[in-house]
């Protein structure tokens, strides 16, 4: 029996944050894949000069980590670049899953990669990606060119949604395995996975353990 006394726990899945973010994915879903290279560009560089005008608190975090990668404070020039790259990336993620298999390996160009390629083909491989460039387009070019990805995925919060649902649709009809990280299984699932023919990426939890450099000094990923 309930206490009417007792107020009933905060629903996370209700509270405007994720009501916001839900409905930001949706919208770029729905819009993305309708948007031109041109568009993407033009809107990713009026998102870099708002940004970088406007300031705040993830616009500051952006100049302390070039500074600590530059050994410099960075000029609005590199700030504005920095905020444009991350939306470019961003919207074309959403894009993605309207995109032809030509589109993409055309947007891809590579260098060196006869060693991953054998290694994959020989047992398979681990590899721990930097928080850098856009991770989908990457993941959907390694399936279309014969390496199947497996990864993990951070789910929205609240319990299970129809967005992270979503999500992993769209990853798999590109090719990839996408296990959301609140899965107790996760990480024996990664085990299993690194076989010969496939790649897993490492996204989160390597430098958790160990701690990693970056920079010139020691880094660990953001806390959830």
């Amino acid at each position: 029996m309930t206490d009417p006394t007792v107020p009933a726990p905060a629903d996370a899945s209700r509270s405007p944050a994720t009501v916001a973010l839900r409905t930001a994915y949706r919208l770029g879903w729905s819009v993305g894949p309708r948007l031109s290279d041109g568009a993407v560009r033009r809107l990713s560089q009026v998102i870099g000069t708002v940004g970088t005008r406007l300031g705040g608190r993830a616009v500051e975090q952006v100049r302390t980590n070039l500074d600590a990668l530059t050994g410099r404070p960075p000029s609005d020039v590199l700030v504005r670049a920095a905020l444009a790259s991350w939306a470019r990336n961003l919207i074309e993620a959403f894009a993605l899953p309207g995109w032809t298999f030509e589109q993409v390996l055309a947007k891809v160009s590579v260098r060196g990669d006869g060693p991953l390629r054998a290694a994959v083909a020989e047992r398979g491989a681990v590899v721990a990606l930097p928080h850098s460039g856009n991770w989908d387009l990457a993941g959907a070019w390694a399936c279309l060119t014969g390496m199947p990805v497996t990864t993990v995925a951070e789910e929205l919060t609240g319990s299970v949604d129809t967005e992270f649902a979503q999500f992993l649709r769209l990853r798999e009809r590109l090719g990839m395995t996408v296990y959301g990280h609140r899965d107790p299984a996760v990480l024996h699932r990664l085990v299993a996975a690194a076989r010969p023919g496939r790649v897993v990426w490492w996204r989160t939890g390597t430098c958790s353990v160990r701690g990693c450099r970056c920079g010139g000094g020691p880094d660990r990923p953001p806390r959830r």
